[in-house]
């Protein structure tokens, strides 16, 4: 699977809905951005300052779980789901 790596600019809910694997990475890490109101208007660098997370570090997880087809699998999540049937 080929996609374009997260950036900082990347919008939460647009990561979240077509990545599912990254939300237990927020979890993880207490960002209550999973269910906010306002995941659709801030960006994964917006997030992270407000939560106190190191960006570069954080790109990284998400980046990494994205790629790994193991971290997927362990995560319930199929290719179809990842990258929402396309």
């Amino acid at each position: 699977m080929s996609t374009m790596p997260i950036t900082a600019e990347t919008i939460l809910d647009d990561l979240m809905t077509t990545h599912k694997v990254t939300i237990p990475l927020f979890l993880r890490r207490r960002m209550m951005c999973v269910g906010c109101p306002v995941v659709a208007l801030h960006d994964v660098g917006e997030a992270c300052r407000e939560h106190g997370v190191p960006l570069e570090e954080f790109l990284c997880e998400v980046n990494a779980a994205i790629a790994c087809p193991v971290k997927r699998a362990a995560a319930g999540v199929g290719e179809d789901e990842e990258t929402g049937g396309r």
